[in-house]
Order: C-alpha cells, then structure tokens, then sequence
C-alpha cells in the first residue's frame, strides 16, 4: 500500500483511508478548516472511495470530500445560498440529475478573500446516491459513473477554486 502524503493512505485509484478528525480537516484548505465541523456520529478510520457529504448541524452550509483520481483527497465548504424559487426543472452540474424547486441550487464556495464562485448542484450533495439510483436503475456501471461524477467534482475544485489537488 503505497503512502500518498504522510497523513493518508492510498488503497487504488481513488480509495483513501483517514484515520482521524485532523486527517478529515486537513482534507479542506487551511482558510476554511475554521468553518469545518465535523459530523458527531462520524467513526474511524474513514475510508474514503469516491465522495463524502455532510450538513452543517445550523443549517446554510455543507462539505463535501472527494477522492480525485490523481492527487490527495479534497475538501470543500459550501455555503447554501437557500432554495431556488424556479418550478422549472433544473440539471445539477455534477450528476445531471434533473429535478424541482430546491432540490438543484447554486452552492457557493471561497475561491479567495473577495470572490465565491457558485455551481448549480443537487441543494442536499446528494448526487453520489442519484447516480448510484440512475445506474441501477439503467443497469449502467456504478464505478465508472462515480469516475466521471468526482472528474466533474475535481474540475471545479481545479478550474473554479484553484484548489491544487497535488499538494495541501
């Protein structure tokens, strides 16, 4: 088992494993580790394949981790701009699930101190279970959709955030 930093270990493409809360903060930029809380029933060590979500236990905010096929897992904190008030239906961006209402909204994240850069994706991160859903349902391959949904996922951490998935 090859060692990806001197934090977590890579099992294949994308598996990691977070043996602590500190390794799961550590996943986010060091800018919004302060806005990170971490959920209260979350156990270790974490094994980390494709995407993990969480709310904000307030509300108005979510993380999200994902395990980019090249580079080190990857946190990002977004802040719910409230529900959309369009009654026509909306595709999120990262999992082309088309819905209502609030269930695709823009979620902001920081991309710096004076910029925030929104995407329009399933409001609750939501998108893993959508695809796992479609794929049964279409009786497509799951893992190879996971692949493309956290390519999605990594492309706006890369292009939108900046966020360098090689280094932290």
């Amino acid at each position: 088992m090859p060692l990806v930093s001197s934090k977590t270990s890579r099992y294949d493409d994308r598996m990691h494993k977070l043996d602590t809360g500190a390794e799961l903060l550590a996943t986010f930029r060091t800018r919004d580790q302060p806005l990170v809380e971490l959920p209260a029933d979350l156990s270790f060590p974490l094994i980390l394949r494709d995407t993990m979500t969480w709310k904000h236990p307030a509300g108005g905010r979510l993380f999200l981790v994902f395990s980019p096929e090249v580079g080190l897992p990857t946190g990002i904190v977004f802040d719910s701009n409230g529900p959309s008030a369009a009654q026509v239906p909306q595709m999120c961006s990262w999992c082309h699930s088309l819905a209502q209402g609030n269930a695709v909204s823009m979620l902001t994240a920081s991309h710096g101190s004076r910029r925030r850069v929104g995407v329009f994706v399933c409001g609750d991160l939501g998108c893993k279970q959508r695809v796992e859903e479609d794929c049964n349902r279409a009786g497509k391959n799951v893992q190879l959709a996971f692949k493309a949904l956290v390519a999605r996922i990594a492309t706006f951490a890369t292009d939108g955030l900046g966020i360098d998935l090689q280094h932290r």
